[in-house]
């Protein structure tokens, strides 16, 4: 059957965009009459138009919006093709439509929601469609869109704590590198000139002054652009090596502010896949072999492999997960509990539950260190300012008497 795109008017006056599958162009524009919408322009859609939106890619508040719509509807009771239908209704322009008009042409044609999602490439992160493809194995997309939103929305509130806590610092920190720069650029070639005009020499702690601080300035950029180059090698290397992949995930994980995080959010993603899987009737051979697709550092990922593997030669699988150092002591004890009970998968979800705890603790306990550190900061930088910008100054009536 056809699908036509159509620019209409709703009864409220909005101009959108929506498809619609329809025998013919007549036929749909009187269903749509009767549903109060009044197309503008009628035309059936093109294979390339449609996969336009495939090389875009979305924000986490573009994704998020589109999941919490899509887990509503489904939580109505409606099935996924007529929570797009819907949606489409609601949203009916922007990226959020492009995602609605994509799926819904290709879930027509017979795909799965995940071999859909496939098609955006990186334009979903890689934990949103495991996720979903959990969900069409188990039968259960209406579960995997509600855990889905409750993921997405404890990340969003997480980023959003870090980022108000990071807006102060950042601000000082940029203020500075502002106000020096401006005051090497600007105030001190004018100081040169003037004293260049007295016919005087510049007063000899100044110039010292000058000369560090512009050493300094190309040392720092210096390092800068060495260590963007070396990020940059790195990256490019890691994607053709999975050896030093692994090697470098298994670093960032032990790093002290930024590797805690990552290891958090990598265990949260293993147990909410883990919960998912084993509470949909998966053996747990088969829940780690998904899970280990879901998380995105390598080096935690070859640690969920391991002990699949040592899951299939007899091991338990707590013994496999405290033999392994990349997990922490209290996720084998926790399994091990799990094990001797019979009811692994409510070990999972509390599991999940203390994870996403400790996910809010680190975030609190950050914002509480980053407090002291930006005081000191900009002690520093006053400091800094002071004694290598204004006692200098001072310096120049010394070399006019």
């Amino acid at each position: 059957m056809p699908v036509f795109f159509c620019r209409v008017i709703t009864k409220k006056g909005r101009i959108g965009t929506l498809t619609r599958e329809s025998p013919s162009e007549e036929i749909l524009i009187r269903e749509l009459n009767r549903e109060a919408i009044f197309p503008v322009k009628v035309q059936e859609a093109r294979q390339n138009a449609l996969k336009i939106t495939r090389k875009k890619r979305f924000s986490p508040a573009i994704i998020l919006e589109f999941t919490n719509t899509i887990a509503l509807l489904i939580s109505s009771g409606l099935t996924f093709k007529d929570s797009l239908e819907i949606a489409q209704t609601i949203f009916l322009k922007g990226r959020v439509n492009e995602i609605i008009v994509y799926l819904l042409e290709e879930i027509r044609k017979g795909r799965s929601v995940y071999q859909a999602l496939d098609d955006f490439g990186s334009g979903f992160p890689p934990v949103f469609k495991g996720f979903i493809k959990i969900g069409e194995k188990i039968g259960s997309l209406e579960g995997a869109f509600k855990q889905l939103s409750e993921y997405l929305t404890e990340e969003k509130k997480i980023k959003d704590k870090l980022t108000s806590s990071l807006i102060y610092p950042v601000m000082v920190l940029s203020v500075a590198v502002i106000g020096i720069t401006g005051i090497v650029v600007f105030v001190f070639p004018r100081i040169k000139e003037m004293f260049s005009q007295l016919g005087a020499d510049l007063p000899q702690r100044l110039e010292s002054m000058i000369k560090l601080l512009n050493n300094s300035i190309i040392i720092a950029a210096i390092l800068i652009s060495f260590f963007a180059i070396s990020y940059l090698l790195l990256f490019i290397m890691k994607k053709n090596n999975r050896a030093l992949s692994n090697k470098l995930d298994r670093l960032l994980l032990k790093l002290p502010l930024i590797g805690r995080l990552k290891y958090l959010t990598e265990v949260l993603n293993f147990l909410f896949t883990m919960e998912t899987l084993t509470g949909g009737g998966f053996t747990v051979e088969d829940a780690l072999l998904e899970s280990g697709k879901v998380v995105g550092n390598h080096a935690f990922r070859s640690g969920i492999l391991q002990a699949r593997e040592s899951i299939i030669k007899g091991e338990n699988l707590s013994k496999a997960f405290l033999e392994n150092s990349i997990f922490s002591e209290r996720l084998g004890r926790w399994i091990a509990v799990g094990e001797r009970s019979g009811q692994i998968e409510q070990v999972f979800a509390q599991l999940r539950r203390y994870y996403q705890g400790e996910i809010e603790k680190w975030s609190s306990n950050f914002m509480n260190l980053i407090e002291p550190i930006i005081i000191l900061m900009v002690g520093i930088i006053i400091f800094v300012i002071i004694f290598f910008f204004i006692t200098p100054i001072f310096s120049i009536y010394e070399g006019l008497i």
